[in-house]
């Protein structure tokens, strides 16, 4: 959820804010995911996964869901893979890429 101050600016620019409320983690470092979940949960349904793969799965089980946020370097599939999969399938969904690397 955004700050009120933050959503009237936004709505007097006439910018729609998507509303989210189920987010898919994915991260092969339990601890990345660990941090992100307890920082989420409180406030969204938080669903993680440890790679790409193990991410389609969760998806289609839920049906889909509103926000992934997917880390880059990843065993079997990279996060921008995972997403380009999930864009085809579910464009509604926004899709967010993780990396602490430059290249």
């Amino acid at each position: 959820m955004l700050p009120d101050h933050l959503q009237e600016s936004l709505q007097e620019l006439n910018i729609e804010v998507p509303t989210c409320r189920s987010i898919l983690l994915v991260d092969d470092e339990p601890e990345n995911l660990d941090v992100l979940a307890a920082l989420l949960e409180e406030t969204y349904e938080v669903a993680t996964a440890a790679d790409g793969a193990d991410a389609l799965e969760v998806i289609n089980s839920l049906g889909g869901v509103d926000l992934i946020i997917a880390d880059q370097r990843m065993p079997r599939m990279t996060g921008v893979e995972l997403l380009s999969h999930v864009a085809s399938k579910y464009p509604e969904t926004i899709r967010i890429v993780l990396t602490a690397y430059s290249d």
